[in-house]
């Protein structure tokens, strides 16, 4: 595996995003497709979603369509999703530890959820 070495430039680009700010959360510009990458329609966001901190590593990928596809076996099984009832479980609004990869079942429900509102 390659290393990066982020400059104290890239580093201030990079932070612009990740510190929280709760009326900009960067959860609202990713984007999970399904196949485990994950993208942003910022270029400077996607840059370093894909080359600074690489979450396009394979089995990160592989984990995200995993996680997904766990979830969506669970609604296949027959239990029946109220995504206002699911997305407090996944997006950190309840107390408790979050999920490995809970943003992409975030981002799903999200869909769904906007989906059943038209």
């Amino acid at each position: 595996m390659k290393l990066q070495i982020i400059s104290l430039a890239n580093l201030r680009d990079f932070m612009c995003f990740i510190i929280r700010n709760p009326a900009h959360p960067i959860e609202r510009q990713l984007h999970f497709p399904g196949d485990g990458k994950i993208t942003a329609d910022d270029i400077a966001i996607n840059n370093c979603i894909n080359s600074v901190i690489n979450l396009k590593l394979s089995r990160l990928m592989s984990n995200r369509r995993a996680v997904l596809a766990a979830f969506q076996m669970r609604l296949l099984r027959g239990c029946r999703l109220d995504p206002a009832r699911e997305l407090p479980k996944w997006d950190g609004s309840q107390p408790g530890e979050l999920e490995p990869f809970a943003g992409v079942v975030v981002y799903w429900l999200q869909k769904r959820q906007a989906r059943i509102a038209r």
